[in-house]
């Protein structure tokens, strides 16, 4: 059994183009498209079937460590808890939402205009704008 991110002798895959042409880790066409599916898989928008009837996971040795990562994945993300909010968090960021809010408020009544970097821009209102 190959050692965890490996290879059975102790290499580990490299996606470069630099790579022999015999090597099984060789990132052609077909790995490229095949990592786009599983990135597609991960994001939610295929079915994890699709890596499964995918036929290059089953003459490259890198692509089907890659779908069964992707699987175990899927998995362990679907067996784990929903994270939960401390307690209080809504109220405390509703509070503090409001308070940027008024601040703001208070400062383009006053004519003063908050700039992009986060800074306050002094230069008063022209009058009638």
């Amino acid at each position: 059994m190959p050692p965890r991110g490996g290879r059975a002798d102790n290499r580990v895959c490299v996606m470069s183009a630099d790579l022999p042409t015999a090597d099984p880790c060789d990132p052609t066409a077909e790995c490229a498209a095949f990592n786009s599916l599983a990135q597609r898989v991960l994001d939610g928008e295929l079915p994890a079937s699709v890596l499964d009837s995918n036929p290059h996971a089953a003459n490259c040795p890198v692509c089907r460590t890659v779908r069964m990562g992707t699987s175990r994945l899927i998995v362990g993300l679907r067996h784990a808890p929903l994270p939960v909010a401390p307690a209080g968090f809504s109220d405390r960021t509703t509070r503090l939402i409001l308070a940027d809010y008024r601040r703001r408020r208070r400062l383009r009544r006053r004519g003063l205009v908050p700039a992009d970097d986060g800074e306050v821009d002094a230069a008063p209102r022209r009058p009638g704008r």
